[in-house]
């Protein structure tokens, strides 16, 4: 799950529907609205992998890291030039991930050879980042000790391999060219040898060239090797060795280009098995470098990550007016206050983010307050009123927090959560013959479980766990009663704090619950969240603004009326 950079014991457990709380794009066709869209600006390979399957599934729970991603995070945001500087020499480098696995993968030779034009990849990532040494050496402090501990990975490529060549020979057979430089101590005396048989071949090249007029051409013919190609009506020179006479030319060779090209195919076969040594040799240095790679690999997707956000957060800011500007901060953290979340000001992340970047005049997000102090919220309100909203906004800033994010509030003090858990939407599941009740109870079931062998382990939890409309897929007695024992269980958990979004108003009447409404103003929602129980649903009044015909409408309320 590429969370090899943060250890899972420094991770919160999710257990949540990460597209309905919007962290991850929902399924098409579904409009795309959540953080993964907004903060997907990664260039690279390994920050785009890490994003989407990594960093967004694994909020940190470790204070200290947090405060190091708010560093990079206000550095890079600060410094444009930097940012942008990084992010040019990320997006020159190849998908380290895969050619780290295919290197250490490699054991028979042909395999080997083979590899070459990948040593030569990561010599480039290398160099690229040790331009980037000396910015990286204050905010990203081990990926600048990594690449110090690679350097002699990095003169050892430099001194064994032809570069230059190699990149010429990709995708072609690697012995068409010297891809081990002259200067190895191996192959010096060989090389001296075929530079002067090359410079004798030349010589006779020449001869024969001009004993034919200039006619001559030079090819390539199995197993003669390098041989004369003449018209026919050309005579080929005295002491000439005929090969074959074609319908329009002639093909020979001389006792010298003979001698020649056996030199050849005998120093090939040297220079290619002491290639294959020096190769063999050369992946077995680069093996035992492969853990400063994958932390290197880690730490460059890391980077691609801090990044993004920094971009978007630079963009918020000059999209931002005096008139329309809201303030994003980094939450304070704190380590001796169970389940505490203290948003003063807290608006929805994502609405935020749409109303801040939009081009039209969005309506600006309704700003409320939470504290987590009583742990335990039954939260009414009317249809459309915001109560899922603003339960999923105060999940989203503590995932948000998590992740080393700045949070669209005045003020937000917190304690990283162990685990988060969410229980929203409604669906089926016919494939598993699973009704809407049943996928719900399934879901809720496995929350619970989890809570019940936490406890029994005695382990203390802190932790979020978010309800939507507990209980709704049965009858209205049931589900109601349903709703009322998980209630009553969650307000035994220290530490973990529950908001539960419900018609069902009785619950604001369990005990150690505190009760908060969004009401409304004769179907105009307020969105304002105060202390209270909401009793009206102004179902009807939702419908109204669906669409509904307007007998029907009428119909329903007279039947209200009655009832």
């Amino acid at each position: 799950m590429y969370v090899s950079a943060v250890t899972r014991d420094r991770t919160s457990v999710l257990d949540a529907n990460l597209m309905a709380l919007g962290v991850l794009n929902p399924r098409p066709p579904l409009p795309q609205f959540s953080l993964m869209k907004y903060f997907s600006k990664q260039v690279t390979p390994m920050g785009k992998r890490r994003f989407a399957h990594g960093y967004l599934r694994h909020p940190l729970r470790n204070p200290s890291l947090v405060r190091s991603y708010h560093r990079i995070i206000d550095a890079l945001t600060s410094d444009r030039m930097l940012s942008a500087l990084c992010s040019q020499k990320l997006s020159r480098l190849p998908d380290l991930d895969k050619i780290t696995v295919r290197l250490c993968s490699a054991r028979v030779v042909s395999q080997q050879r083979q590899m070459l034009s990948l040593i030569v990849a990561v010599y480039d990532a290398l160099v690229e980042l040790c331009e980037l040494r000396a910015l990286l050496k204050d905010i990203m402090p081990v990926l600048y000790d990594q690449v110090r501990v690679c350097q002699p990975l990095i003169k050892l490529i430099e001194t064994v391999f032809d570069v230059t060549q190699v990149k010429l020979n990709a995708g072609n057979a690697l012995d068409q060219g010297m891809i081990i430089k002259a200067e190895v101590k191996e192959l010096a005396e060989v090389y001296k040898e075929m530079a002067e048989a090359r410079k004798r071949a030349d010589k006779e090249i020449d001869r024969i060239n001009a004993k034919c007029d200039g006619k001559v051409k030079v090819i390539a013919v199995q197993p003669h090797g390098q041989v004369f190609r003449i018209p026919r009506t050309v005579e080929p020179p005295n002491g000439s060795i005929l090969i074959r006479v074609n319908k329009a030319e002639k093909i020979f060779t001389t006792q010298r280009m003979q001698e020649f090209n056996s030199f050849s195919s005998a120093a090939s076969e040297q220079v290619s098995h002491h290639e294959d040594a020096l190769i063999s040799r050369s992946l077995g240095v680069m093996a035992t470098y492969v853990d400063s790679l994958n932390i290197i690999v880690d730490q460059i997707g890391l980077l691609d990550i801090l990044i993004g956000i920094a971009s978007m957060y630079s963009l918020l800011n000059s999209a931002a007016t005096t008139a329309t500007s809201e303030p994003w901060i980094f939450p304070t953290l704190v380590e001796d206050m169970p389940g505490c979340l203290r948003v003063g000001a807290g608006r929805h992340p994502l609405l935020t983010l749409r109303s801040e970047l939009s081009a039209s005049a969005e309506k600006k997000c309704v700003p409320n307050d939470f504290n987590s102090e009583a742990h335990y919220f039954v939260i009414t309100g009317p249809n459309m009123g915001g109560k899922s909203t603003f339960s999923k906004q105060q999940a989203l800033i503590a995932l948000m927090a998590g992740y080393g994010l700045k949070v669209p509030c005045e003020s937000c003090t917190l304690q990283l959560m162990d685990v988060f858990w969410a229980r929203i939407g409604a669906h089926d599941n016919p494939c598993r013959n699973s009704s809407t009740f049943m996928v719900e109870t399934q879901e809720t079931a496995t929350m619970l479980d989890a809570l019940v062998n936490c406890e029994s382990r005695k382990r203390s939890l802190t932790g979020l766990v978010i309800l939507d409309e507990l209980g709704r897929g049965t009858s209205v007695k049931d589900g109601l009663k349903f709703a009322s024992a998980i209630i009553k269980y969650l307000t035994t958990l220290p530490g973990i704090t529950s908001l539960c979004a419900t018609h069902f108003h009785e619950l604001s009447l369990i005990p150690n619950t505190m009760p908060l409404k969004l009401g409304s103003s004769r179907g105009n929602n307020k969105y304002l969240v105060e202390a209270g129980v909401e009793k009206d649903s102004d179902g009807i009044e939702a419908a109204r603004f669906c669409g509904f015909p307007s007998e029907i409408i009428e119909e329903a309320k007279a039947l209200l009326a009655q009832s």
